[in-house]
């Protein structure tokens, strides 16, 4: 199987993977929210080190989604011709 291939069969396996990043981070910043909408974390460092890790895994998922939505565009392009 050519690289190419792999790359068309792995593309919506990528891009459901940046889909789930981009909903763990949103989900994870919903429950964090008290009654009057404010983030609440349990200390500073707790906060710095959450906005971090959720930046980071928000960042390489768009990465993901943009990668995998790019590979399958190409696939599907060199399948019709």
């Amino acid at each position: 199987m050519k690289v190419s291939n792999l790359l068309v069969l792995l593309a919506p396996i990528i891009l459901a993977l940046g889909i789930a990043g981009i909903i763990y981070v949103r989900r994870r910043k919903f429950y964090r929210r008290n009654v009057a909408g404010v983030e609440e974390f349990k200390s500073f460092g707790s906060a710095v080190g959450t906005r971090f890790f959720e930046e980071f895994i928000s960042v390489i998922s768009f990465l993901a989604i943009l990668f995998g939505g790019w590979v399958s565009l190409r696939g599907i392009i060199a399948f019709l011709r």
